[in-house]
């Protein structure tokens, strides 16, 4: 948990919208605990807001199946962003602001949303509720599997050799 990531401000965003949220993640650093305890803690136990603690990957696939949608307000240069490809892989659309990697992991309007300020979030929902879940499995598959992964790596080593 840390300012970057945005817990607080998915808590915003469930509030707004009076919609439960559940949330699982490390808490172990004096400095994650310290944006817990002033950011999250209050809110957990009020309106649904849950905090589940570190999961199992098999607890986080079921919550990510189960979920509406994954929030995923940061504001920070994220280089990848592992938990994008797992909601899409579980069908499951993300909304996500525009901050780092997001614009190459999420196909806007297709396997999730992109918004420009976290605020936007809860007005970005209806729109999310449209997506179609096999079209984001498909595509973590077709851009995001080993095999493409592989496939990339030997065709870049291939170009490198032929240079």
């Amino acid at each position: 948990f840390s300012p970057d990531k945005g817990a607080h401000r998915a808590i915003a965003v469930a509030m707004e919208l009076g919609l439960p949220l559940k949330m699982a993640g490390k808490n172990r650093e004096p400095k994650e605990r310290q944006y817990f305890a002033e950011y999250v803690e209050p809110h957990v136990g009020h309106g649904g807001i849950e905090y589940l603690g570190e999961v199992s990957h098999g607890h986080k696939v079921e919550l990510l199946q189960d979920a509406r949608a994954t929030l995923f307000p940061i504001e920070w240069e994220e280089p990848f962003g592992l938990v994008m490809i797992e909601s899409m892989a579980c069908g499951t659309p993300v909304i996500a602001t525009r901050w780092g990697a997001v614009p190459e992991v999420i196909d806007h309007g297709r396997t999730g949303i992109i918004v420009d300020d976290w605020r936007d979030t809860a007005a970005a929902l209806p729109a999310a509720d449209e997506l179609d879940s096999q079209t984001m499995r498909q595509e973590v598959v077709d851009k995001f599997s080993p095999e493409r992964m592989v496939a990339d790596y030997i065709a870049a080593y291939e170009a490198a050799l032929a240079a």
